[in-house]
């Protein structure tokens, strides 16, 4: 019981994509997301960043080791 014929919604759909391609090159494009590496090395740069200076490793007692 369809109220259309075979490809009706084609016939719709073709012209409106075929537009939409047309405009494609007049948009904007999206901003590039950065990759889990890149994500990874910058959250790794805040936290050195956060790390106060002069403050390296604190010497270790030779009584833990007995």
């Amino acid at each position: 019981m369809a109220m259309f014929g075979e490809g009706h919604l084609e016939s719709i759909a073709r012209p409106c994509l075929e537009e939409a391609l047309a405009c494609q090159d007049l948009l904007e494009p999206a901003p590039r997301r950065p990759t889990p590496w890149e994500r990874l090395l910058a959250r790794l740069a805040a936290i050195c960043a956060t790390v106060r200076p002069g403050r390296g490793r604190r010497a270790v007692h030779s009584a833990h080791f007995h």
